[in-house]
């Protein structure tokens, strides 16, 4: 396929096409951006409502910003036959197809999996869903809080205590890292003569997938008896006072927690707190013990101090300490680009470091596009118009 805006990185020549809005897809499909692939963007006439989040002023969100750089948009109406078409002739040209509409969507429209199949055996098809293609609430609208909801992982820790609901789309990030993991994958399985295939992807499968090493520890062992609804060892690890702010301790082991203490200038408590056999009790009472010593000394001091011991601790950080930590500038996890209209527009980059491409952090990706700012452009390519 022809090379789009980036032609560095291990999926140059690869073109995706993203048939989505909000964050899911849009998000999974800009990390194959930063790993080099063409991505076209299909946008209804009015757009992804990303682009509008939160009533920005703005060109465009910050939200639409950082799921979609490096992309290019292309305005089609399907609806129309005329946009009907051209999205199918896309499609008969493009190595992967990215969908997050409802399951009942592209058949609606003469998008049928079959019909695109036939028409590219090769195409990588991913339909992305909340709760999965078929099935009792296939066709139930959902966010992310929803799924959360769904989870069984928004009790506290307190068995009378409000659900909490994060607030960062842990649902919607962990869905779109796994629709990348499953496009790479099926990339691989091409490359080796699979062809192309089917992908169903449901924000409630891969977000329990993810969450399952620790949420359900008290519901691995089915046979086991005994097992509490809640796991009370998670919520009992927090962060503790120093003088000036907060640090975390997270000494796991015997020999780290007898380090802490040594370092807090009170060794005889640790082998006190070991011959507690609940794991939930012993964390609850460790970091009390600790907090009551943290309090007389600096953050800086204390994360010297149990560094120094091999103790796990970090600094509570505000987002601008983050921004400026040293370690976070040495990484370059994140880039500043001087974007039109945008003005200068900081950026995550790709956390993986590929020895074959050079650093993929020194490249700047394309903004994020106009709404339809190249649809004459991939219309052209496709043959549906004449290019200027």
């Amino acid at each position: 396929m022809e090379a789009g805006l980036s032609s560095l990185g291990p999926l140059a020549g690869v073109r995706v096409v993203e048939l989505a809005g909000f964050l899911s897809a849009p998000f999974a499909t800009m990390m194959l951006a930063d790993l080099g692939a063409d991505v076209v963007k299909v946008e209804t006439p009015k757009g992804d409502p990303f682009r509008r989040f939160g009533r920005s002023t703005f060109p465009a969100s910050p939200m639409f910003v950082n799921a979609n750089h490096g992309k290019r948009s292309v305005v089609l109406d399907l609806k129309q036959e005329d946009g009907k078409r051209a999205v199918r002739a896309l499609l008969a040209r493009t190595d992967v197809m990215v969908s997050n509409w409802r399951p009942a969507v592209a058949p609606r429209l003469g998008l049928d999996d079959e019909q695109l199949a036939e028409a590219n055996p090769d195409l990588i098809r991913v339909y992305l869903s909340g709760f999965g293609e078929s099935g009792p609430l296939s066709r139930t609208p959902t966010y992310d809080s929803v799924i959360q909801a769904h989870l069984g992982s928004v009790s506290d820790a307190e068995p009378d205590a409000p659900p909490v609901i994060a607030s960062t789309y842990v649902v919607d990030k962990t869905a779109a890292t796994m629709v990348c993991q499953a496009v790479l994958a099926a990339l691989f399985a091409r490359e080796r003569g699979a062809g192309g295939q089917r992908i169903d992807i449901s924000l409630l499968d891969a977000a329990a997938y993810v969450n399952f090493p620790d949420l359900a520890a008290n519901r691995t062992f089915v046979d086991h008896g005994g097992i509490k609804a809640v796991n009370r060892h998670a919520g009992a690890t927090r962060a503790i006072r120093a003088s000036d702010g907060w640090i975390v301790v997270v000494p796991v082991t015997a020999d780290q927690i007898r380090r802490a203490f040594a370092t807090v200038g009170a060794p005889e408590i640790a082998e006190d707190l070991l011959k507690i056999r609940d794991a939930a009790a012993l964390a609850t009472r460790m970091f009390d013990a600790l907090e009551e010593r943290t309090r007389s000394r600096r953050v800086n001091e204390w994360i010297e101090a149990f560094i120094a011991a091999d103790v796990p601790a970090g600094a509570c950080l505000t987002l601008d300490e983050h921004l400026d930590d040293p370690q976070v500038l040495h990484n370059m996890t994140y880039g500043i680009a001087e974007w039109s209209e945008l003005g200068r527009v900081r950026y995550a980059n790709y956390p993986a470091r590929f020895s074959s491409w050079g650093d993929l952090r020194a490249t700047v990706p394309a903004r994020p596009p106009a709404l339809g700012e190249h649809t004459r452009e991939i219309l052209a390519e496709i043959a549906e118009v004449p290019a200027e």
